[in-house]
């Protein structure tokens, strides 16, 4: 039998050390990490794009394309600098709109998106109408707008939440819709009632698919509230658009849509917490009962731990055997051994699961510290998500401090393994919205087993 506790760490918890304050050098460090971690990520995609802009450069260059036609990049670079103290307050109006009107958006979009799932009258009655909206050109209502709001922000920020609504509302509907009937069944055999489990258990299942509508509205975004601003308003990137186009200054057109593509991106972005690419979510495991696991016992908790945390969060899993070594840094003592064992046997038995070791804590969840320990190809190394302890009194040490040097974390379980149906191990210090969550947790991995 074997335990697994999964914990969110969120972005704030890794700011510093989990043992001191940060000081502004490691501040400095960190953030330099992770910067060269995504760029390191980005390569294909910065290369794409610095190749693309030395065609266009070449392009305009040896073609003597006229200015007012297109302009160069190194064009477009020298006006945005040059108007940036006219460009930026113009850019800070249309990212006030965009922003509040995306949150309205999204707001507004998953509440009517439930709403719409829960009572088939109001989805036969609404849906259609939301669709039509949809339909409408921006051009077309913008002029009604104007009559009711006038010049003023509110217009273009209604506008925003128009427009960016129904892409949520819609995904929003589509995941309820995908959640199994086995998870309301087992969430309210558990004397659940059907609200909790909308809230509780539904929507989870059903974020995955609702964040993809986000993402969606997300994109154009900005370049609605640009365009609203374009057909009327006092100030913004739309005002400022229109002072290019009549004056007949190219450059400058394309600084602004430079300006809207970035905020846009920097909008849609994925945000990576942790800075490594396992996410937020992590599964830690050892032996239960089994205090001190056999190389069998040692072997079938990661592969169990790896079905749990595949069930829970829908991740794919990146199993790590950790131990006080990093490929026999250590030696060859005997613990190591028997972890080197349990590595072997796992990694046969399961050939199609990424599990590999033996890691130490750093080597195992960061990127930078895995590449440097690690000297093989690992899909594991720096990324792993799911970790195995070498027993239960370094799993049971290692998450109390973690739970107690960072208060922001989250810890579900502990959920024990082995058994026809999955089981929870409440804590005495568990809280009741602890107590909510893990029952939550307990629904989505009854259901699982039921599949």
């Amino acid at each position: 039998m074997a335990q697994t506790r999964v914990q969110h760490i969120p972005s704030a918890g890794n700011k510093a050390s989990a043992t001191a304050p940060a000081t502004s050098d490691s501040v400095i460090i960190t953030a330099l990490h992770r910067f060269m971690t995504i760029c390191t990520r980005r390569v294909p995609t910065i290369a794409a794009i610095v190749l693309l802009l030395v065609i266009w450069e070449a392009w305009v260059r040896l073609g003597h394309v006229p200015s007012t036609m297109i302009a160069a990049p190194s064009e477009i670079a020298q006006a945005t600098v040059e108007t940036w103290p006219t460009l930026w307050p113009a850019t800070q109006v249309t990212l006030l709109e965009g922003t509040v009107g995306f949150l309205f958006a999204v707001a507004c979009g998953i509440l009517i998106g439930i709403l719409l799932y829960c009572s088939r009258t109001a989805n036969a009655a609404l849906f259609p109408l939301l669709s039509a909206a949809q339909t409408m050109p921006l051009i077309s209502i913008a002029p009604l707008f104007l009559i009711w709001f006038g010049f003023e922000i509110s217009g273009k920020i209604v506008i925003v939440t128009v427009f960016g609504l129904f892409p949520i509302a819609v995904q929003t509907i589509r995941g309820l819709e995908a959640v199994p009937q086995f998870y309301s069944d087992v969430a309210l055999t558990c004397g659940a009632t059907k609200t909790w489990t909308l809230w509780h258990v539904k929507l989870r299942v059903a974020a995955r698919q609702i964040y993809g509508g986000i993402r969606v509205s997300a994109a154009y975004i900005f370049a609605t509230a640009a365009t609203a601003e374009y057909l009327g308003a006092r100030k913004g990137l739309g005002i400022w658009l229109q002072a290019a186009y009549n004056s007949f200054r190219t450059p400058l057109i394309f600084s602004a849509t430079l300006v809207i593509i970035v905020i846009t991106g920097m909008l849609i972005v994925e945000a990576e917490d942790f800075g490594g690419q396992q996410g937020t979510c992590f599964g830690m495991s050892d032996g239960a009962v089994c205090i001190s696991p056999t190389v069998e016992q040692h072997a079938s908790i990661a592969i169990t731990s790896c079905a749990t945390f595949r069930a829970v969060t829908g991740e794919e899993p990146r199993c790590a055997f950790l131990s006080y070594s990093t490929d026999g840094s250590g030696g060859s003592s005997e613990p190591v051994k028997k972890i080197r064992a349990a590595l072997a046997l796992a990694q046969q038995q399961r050939p199609d699961l990424k599990i590999d070791g033996e890691f130490q804590t750093d080597a195992a969840i960061d990127e930078r510290v895995g590449s440097k320990k690690v000297k093989r190809p690992s899909e594991v190394a720096g990324r792993a998500n799911v970790l195995i302890f070498p027993d239960a009194a370094a799993c049971n040490i290692g998450s109390k401090l973690v739970l107690r040097f960072n208060k922001s974390v989250k810890q579900y379980g502990p959920l024990y393994q082995g058994f026809r149906l999955p089981i929870l191990d409440c804590s005495r210090s568990s809280t009741d919205d602890t107590l909510y969550d893990n029952i939550a947790l307990l629904s989505v991995l009854a259901a699982d087993k039921q599949s």
